[in-house]
């Protein structure tokens, strides 16, 4: 156990929640932000974690043996498109719905 920045958990929605449910993974964001506009701030956040939890997934994966590095490339590669390569803070399944 250790204390850190919520958004950096919140980050995990668009790497694994959104596999199973895109509005789960929205309402979670939303209800962190008690149904408020959400700051750029947070984006910028969610987007800086968003790319290091991708990029690690590399390495974790490639430890893990060539299954799980295909899996996490996978799901690393949606995280980039979903972010338009970084170029957007706030990633597609999001914009899309709202």
């Amino acid at each position: 156990m250790d204390w850190g920045d919520p958004i950096h958990d919140l980050q995990k929605l668009g790497f694994f929640g959104v596999k199973v449910s895109v509005p789960f993974s929205i309402g979670a964001i939303d209800g962190y932000n008690g149904g408020e506009e959400i700051s750029k701030d947070f984006w910028q956040l969610f987007a800086l974690y968003s790319a290091m939890h991708a990029v690690s997934s590399f390495v974790w994966g490639k430890k893990m043996g060539d299954e799980q590095y295909d899996l996490l490339s996978r799901y690393a590669m949606d995280v980039f498109r979903d972010h338009d390569n970084f170029k957007e803070n706030i990633p597609r399944w999001y914009r899309e719905i709202r």
